[in-house]
């Protein structure tokens, strides 16, 4: 538990280390291999939420954050954030 613990907050630290030095580019890389990871559906989704978001907002990459949106919809069909993103690209 303690192991897991420390690992969450080295996870979220560099996650916050990234987006400050907006390194949107090792974000995506650091999402992408969080999201072939995680095991948990509700992880999987908001992992894939955010890769989507940095992925169009941040780098322009309508392609990938459609592919992170089909990645959370096979998860779950009616997460209303992917949906929502969805409609809007």
């Amino acid at each position: 538990m303690r192991a897991d613990a420390k690992n969450a907050a080295a996870v979220a630290a560099l996650e916050r280390l990234l987006g400050s030095g907006e390194r949107w580019r090792d974000m995506a890389t650091f999402l992408e291999e969080r999201l072939s990871a995680v095991q948990d559906p509700a992880g999987r989704v908001l992992l894939g939420v955010r890769l989507a978001v940095i992925r169009e907002e941040q780098l322009g990459d309508e392609e990938g954050a459609l592919g992170a949106l089909s990645q959370v919809l096979a998860v779950d069909a009616n997460d209303p954030a992917a949906l929502q993103r969805l409609a809007s690209l």
